[in-house]
């Protein structure tokens, strides 16, 4: 959400509370609507998979907005302190992983469908294809056991960072707004693609290859991903053609 100043309308009957209303912490207001609004500390973002906490108040008061932000910001008092603790602070980043694929699987983009590529082509075949349109499942599951091995260590491939990038420019390119800027871990060869790009559009894009690495993938999502790519390879959509290939 892009957030404006506050305007103040000084007929308004509360005009005299309006410039208490702002230094409450956490407390915003946007269009004349409250909300909480908080930056999740840096060390955690990568754990809970959020930069900010952003919560909408409703259409309360003023006093009902302020009793709304203190109960969250001490919820979230307690969920820094809790996550100070490093066993915490894993089981909070594998749940919070979790519940975003989740989202992903149950709500996907239309704009944005899963492709599956295999570890040949053939002929005159395309590169690649939709979970349901896979010729041999079981070579997209391959390629997904060694992307997951890569992420298992800190090294994911660059593929989907490279189309994150293209797509950022071509909204530049298309004179869209952009209002969040499009920040990336320091993986190997990443900093150098970016680097040969237009750096007009780059800055245009807010596009940024950050100095920190990448953290390995937790044992137990490198454990989510294989079983992912068994499914793909070795579930029901799998053709009755992969009985020959290890006999």
């Amino acid at each position: 959400m892009r957030l404006t100043p506050p305007i103040f309308d000084t007929n308004r009957r509360d005009f005299d509370t309006m410039t208490d209303e702002v230094k409450v912490p956490y407390l915003k207001i946007d269009r004349g609507r409250y909300f909480y609004q908080r930056r999740v500390p840096q060390k955690l973002q990568s754990h809970l998979g959020i930069k900010r906490w952003q919560i909408p108040c409703g259409d309360v008061s003023y006093s009902k907005a302020v009793q709304m932000v203190v109960t969250w910001a001490e919820e979230h008092d307690q969920v820094i302190s809790d996550l100070r603790n490093p066993d915490r602070l894993v089981t909070a980043g594998i749940a919070n992983a979790r519940e975003a694929k989740s989202r992903r699987d149950n709500d996907p983009d239309p704009l944005l469908p899963r492709f599956y590529e295999m570890t040949e082509q053939r002929d005159g075949e395309k590169i690649y294809f939709t979970r349901e349109a896979l010729p041999r499942p079981w070579q997209a599951a391959a390629v997904m056991m060694t992307e997951a091995e890569a992420s298992h260590k800190g090294t994911p491939p660059l593929d989907g960072f490279i189309s994150m990038i293209e797509y950022r420019i071509e909204e530049v390119e298309r004179g869209d707004d952009i209002d969040q800027k499009l920040s990336l871990p320091n993986l190997p060869g990443l900093q150098a693609y970016v680097a040969q790009l237009d750096q007009a559009k780059v800055s245009a894009g807010r596009i940024e290859v950050r100095k920190t690495t990448m953290m390995p993938l937790y044992d137990e999502l490198y454990q989510d991903l294989l079983i992912d790519a068994y499914d793909v390879g070795f579930g029901l959509t799998c053709s009755p053609e992969m009985s020959g290939v290890f006999g």
